[in-house]
């Protein structure tokens, strides 16, 4: 039990490492758009909708990783919805062209995944978040009767 109960505080812990994580996915969403995307980014054929896509994940990508930067969520946000369109729309195109699925998809299912954890994602100075989370009106009796000791067991 000894062991077990190790794991549940070292676990306990394990939240702290978020902002860690976070800036992990960011460049890791990055880098991913850079490997696929790159060599398609280097030939300026602005009638490829492969070109058009590609400096859309690059702008989206790179706004994803600056709105880390910003002191509120919302440029993370907007980029990861617009992205999440794109995939979305790009995802649904190759489907109904190629008619089958292979590992193109499901790597692209991760991009996916990581472009929605930011688009859900908030920080504590949003207003979505304070207006959740904290309250600046406290109920007075409600707090005094939670303080209070019960009379049940004397």
């Amino acid at each position: 039990m000894g062991l077990i109960r190790t794991f549940r505080r070292d676990l306990k812990s394990l939240p702290k490492y978020n902002i860690l994580t976070e800036w992990i996915l960011r460049l890791a969403l990055f880098v991913f758009v850079l490997i696929n995307y790159g060599r398609r980014l280097s030939y300026l054929d602005f009638s490829s909708e492969y070109f058009i896509l590609a400096v859309f994940y690059f702008i989206f990508s790179f706004l994803i990783i600056v709105g880390g930067f910003a002191k509120t969520s919302e440029l993370t946000r907007f980029a990861a919805v617009i992205m999440l369109i794109v995939i979305v729309s790009h995802l649904a195109a190759s489907i109904l062209v190629f008619r089958k699925l292979n590992e193109y998809y499901s790597t692209h299912l991760l991009f996916f995944a990581i472009t929605m954890h930011f688009a859900t994602s908030s920080k504590k100075n949003d207003f979505y978040y304070r207006s959740r989370f904290e309250s600046d009106s406290i109920d007075i009796e409600e707090e005094a009767n939670r303080l209070e000791p019960s009379d049940s067991g004397s």
